[in-house]
Protein backbone atom coordinates (compact mmCIF):
# COMPACT_ATOMS: atom_id res chain seq x y z
CA UNK A 1 0.00 0.00 0.00
CA UNK A 2 0.74 3.67 -0.73
CA UNK A 3 0.18 6.83 0.47
CA UNK A 4 -1.10 7.28 -3.08
CA UNK A 5 -3.66 3.99 -2.71
CA UNK A 6 -4.38 4.93 1.19
CA UNK A 7 -7.89 5.94 2.15
CA UNK A 8 -9.19 6.90 5.49
CA UNK A 9 -12.83 7.94 6.19
CA UNK A 10 -12.98 11.39 6.20
CA UNK A 11 -15.83 10.94 9.68
CA UNK A 12 -12.47 9.59 10.95
CA UNK A 13 -10.80 12.33 10.23
CA UNK A 14 -13.13 14.60 11.89
CA UNK A 15 -13.60 12.70 14.80
CA UNK A 16 -9.66 12.74 15.26
CA UNK A 17 -9.54 16.40 14.62
CA UNK A 18 -12.19 16.47 17.53
CA UNK A 19 -10.15 14.89 19.88
CA UNK A 20 -11.42 11.10 19.58
CA UNK A 21 -8.83 9.56 20.68
CA UNK A 22 -9.37 5.94 19.15
CA UNK A 23 -10.17 7.86 16.24
CA UNK A 24 -6.31 9.04 16.40
CA UNK A 25 -5.53 5.81 17.17
CA UNK A 26 -6.77 4.47 14.02
CA UNK A 27 -5.65 7.13 11.42
CA UNK A 28 -1.97 6.88 13.04
CA UNK A 29 -1.96 3.30 12.81
CA UNK A 30 -3.09 3.29 9.44
CA UNK A 31 -0.21 5.67 8.62
CA UNK A 32 2.47 3.90 10.64
CA UNK A 33 3.66 1.48 8.41
CA UNK A 34 3.66 4.04 5.66
CA UNK A 35 5.87 6.37 7.52
CA UNK A 36 8.41 3.95 8.56
CA UNK A 37 8.52 3.23 4.74
CA UNK A 38 8.88 6.41 3.62
CA UNK A 39 11.51 7.15 5.80
CA UNK A 40 13.42 4.22 5.14
CA UNK A 41 13.20 5.06 1.34
CA UNK A 42 15.38 7.70 1.72
CA UNK A 43 17.34 7.21 4.81
CA UNK A 44 18.26 4.05 4.21
CA UNK A 45 18.57 2.96 7.82
CA UNK A 46 15.83 1.06 9.64
CA UNK A 47 16.53 2.34 13.00
CA UNK A 48 16.48 6.23 11.63
CA UNK A 49 13.72 5.39 9.30
CA UNK A 50 12.42 4.61 12.67
CA UNK A 51 12.64 7.43 14.65
CA UNK A 52 11.64 9.43 11.97
CA UNK A 53 8.70 8.05 11.24
CA UNK A 54 7.72 8.04 15.25
CA UNK A 55 8.51 12.28 15.11
CA UNK A 56 6.39 12.17 12.36
CA UNK A 57 3.27 10.29 14.13
CA UNK A 58 3.86 12.26 17.07
CA UNK A 59 3.59 16.12 15.14
CA UNK A 60 0.50 14.47 12.97
CA UNK A 61 -1.50 13.36 16.59
CA UNK A 62 -0.19 16.97 17.70
CA UNK A 63 -1.48 19.10 14.64
CA UNK A 64 -4.16 16.92 13.42
CA UNK A 65 -6.66 19.60 14.45
CA UNK A 66 -4.75 21.96 12.10
CA UNK A 67 -5.68 19.99 9.04
CA UNK A 68 -7.58 21.87 6.50
CA UNK A 69 -9.38 19.98 3.87
CA UNK A 70 -7.70 21.91 0.70
CA UNK A 71 -5.89 18.82 0.28
CA UNK A 72 -6.15 15.47 0.82
CA UNK A 73 -5.10 14.00 4.60
CA UNK A 74 -2.44 11.55 2.99
CA UNK A 75 -1.21 14.25 1.36
CA UNK A 76 -0.60 16.84 4.30
CA UNK A 77 0.70 13.41 6.47
CA UNK A 78 3.47 13.01 3.83
CA UNK A 79 4.53 15.97 4.29
CA UNK A 80 5.20 15.94 7.58
CA UNK A 81 6.82 12.54 7.59
CA UNK A 82 8.91 13.54 4.84
CA UNK A 83 10.07 16.84 6.48
CA UNK A 84 10.97 14.72 9.46
CA UNK A 85 12.92 12.44 6.96
CA UNK A 86 14.54 15.80 5.81
CA UNK A 87 15.08 16.89 9.52
CA UNK A 88 16.75 13.78 9.72
CA UNK A 89 19.06 13.72 6.82
CA UNK A 90 20.27 16.96 7.60
CA UNK A 91 21.34 15.61 11.30
CA UNK A 92 23.66 13.40 9.68
CA UNK A 93 25.05 16.21 7.38
CA UNK A 94 23.83 14.23 3.89
CA UNK A 95 22.09 15.80 1.23
CA UNK A 96 18.29 16.39 2.02
CA UNK A 97 15.30 16.22 0.20
CA UNK A 98 14.03 19.78 -1.51
CA UNK A 99 11.00 20.81 0.17
CA UNK A 100 8.84 21.19 -2.42
CA UNK A 101 5.45 19.52 -2.56
CA UNK A 102 3.88 16.07 -1.26
CA UNK A 103 5.40 13.20 -2.48
CA UNK A 104 5.12 9.32 -1.40
CA UNK A 105 6.74 6.75 0.17
CA UNK A 106 6.54 2.75 -0.57
CA UNK A 107 5.14 0.50 1.73
CA UNK A 108 4.93 -3.31 0.76
CA UNK A 109 1.87 -5.31 2.07
CA UNK A 110 2.31 -8.09 4.89
CA UNK A 111 2.99 -10.43 2.14
CA UNK A 112 5.47 -8.76 0.93
CA UNK A 113 6.91 -8.07 4.00
CA UNK A 114 7.34 -11.36 4.86
CA UNK A 115 8.64 -12.79 1.12
CA UNK A 116 11.20 -9.96 1.11
CA UNK A 117 12.44 -10.65 4.30
CA UNK A 118 13.37 -7.14 5.30
CA UNK A 119 16.97 -7.81 3.48
CA UNK A 120 16.26 -7.78 0.23
CA UNK A 121 13.86 -4.46 1.13
CA UNK A 122 17.00 -2.85 2.87
CA UNK A 123 19.57 -3.86 -0.28
CA UNK A 124 17.20 -1.89 -2.65
CA UNK A 125 16.74 0.75 -0.65
CA UNK A 126 20.38 0.95 -0.28
CA UNK A 127 21.19 0.64 -3.79
CA UNK A 128 19.20 3.68 -3.94
CA UNK A 129 22.15 5.84 -2.09
CA UNK A 130 23.96 5.88 -5.42
CA UNK A 131 21.35 8.35 -6.44
CA UNK A 132 21.01 11.80 -5.44
CA UNK A 133 18.15 12.61 -4.02
CA UNK A 134 16.17 14.25 -6.82
CA UNK A 135 16.64 10.65 -8.55
CA UNK A 136 15.87 8.47 -5.70
CA UNK A 137 12.02 10.67 -5.07
CA UNK A 138 11.37 10.13 -8.78
CA UNK A 139 12.77 6.14 -8.61
CA UNK A 140 10.10 6.00 -5.11
CA UNK A 141 7.88 8.00 -6.83
CA UNK A 142 7.27 5.93 -9.86
CA UNK A 143 8.75 2.83 -9.47
CA UNK A 144 7.06 1.75 -6.13
CA UNK A 145 4.35 4.15 -5.66
CA UNK A 146 2.41 3.95 -8.93
CA UNK A 147 2.91 7.81 -10.01
CA UNK A 148 2.33 8.75 -13.31
CA UNK A 149 5.08 10.98 -14.95
CA UNK A 150 2.92 13.75 -15.12
CA UNK A 151 1.59 12.93 -11.37
CA UNK A 152 5.23 13.38 -10.45
CA UNK A 153 5.88 16.53 -12.66
CA UNK A 154 2.81 18.26 -10.54
CA UNK A 155 4.02 17.01 -6.93
CA UNK A 156 7.70 17.94 -7.60
CA UNK A 157 7.05 21.06 -9.54
CA UNK A 158 8.89 20.77 -12.61
CA UNK A 159 8.34 19.62 -16.11
CA UNK A 160 7.54 16.60 -17.11
CA UNK A 161 9.93 16.20 -19.74
CA UNK A 162 12.74 16.62 -16.85
CA UNK A 163 11.19 13.84 -15.04
CA UNK A 164 11.63 11.31 -17.84
CA UNK A 165 14.67 12.60 -18.01
CA UNK A 166 15.88 12.17 -14.33
CA UNK A 167 13.60 8.96 -14.44
CA UNK A 168 15.73 7.44 -17.41
CA UNK A 169 19.12 8.64 -16.23
CA UNK A 170 18.27 7.14 -12.87
CA UNK A 171 17.41 3.71 -13.64
CA UNK A 172 20.44 3.44 -16.12
CA UNK A 173 22.67 4.28 -13.02
CA UNK A 174 20.58 1.50 -10.80
CA UNK A 175 21.09 -0.72 -13.27
CA UNK A 176 25.01 -0.39 -13.83
CA UNK A 177 24.92 -0.95 -10.14
CA UNK A 178 23.26 -3.42 -9.83
CA UNK A 179 25.21 -5.35 -12.90
CA UNK A 180 28.67 -4.50 -11.86
CA UNK A 181 27.51 -5.73 -8.42
CA UNK A 182 25.43 -9.15 -9.05
CA UNK A 183 22.61 -8.07 -7.84
CA UNK A 184 19.11 -9.21 -8.45
CA UNK A 185 20.13 -9.80 -12.20
CA UNK A 186 20.10 -6.34 -14.13
CA UNK A 187 17.13 -5.19 -13.35
CA UNK A 188 17.05 -3.31 -10.65
CA UNK A 189 13.52 -2.49 -9.88
CA UNK A 190 10.81 -4.99 -11.06
CA UNK A 191 9.10 -3.06 -14.03
CA UNK A 192 5.54 -1.92 -13.28
CA UNK A 193 3.29 -1.38 -15.98
CA UNK A 194 3.36 1.92 -17.53
CA UNK A 195 0.19 4.19 -17.30
CA UNK A 196 -0.52 5.85 -20.02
Amino acid sequence: MSFKQLKIPPTLITAAQRGDGAALEKVLKAFEPLAFYTALSFLHDPESARDAAQEALLKIALHISAFEARSKFSTWAYRIIRNCVSDSLRKRKEPSLELTDENAGFSPNETDREAQNNETWLMITKSLEILSPEKQEIIVLFELQGYSFREISELLDIPEGSVKSKWSRAKNELRKYFSKNNLLGAEPIPARVRQK
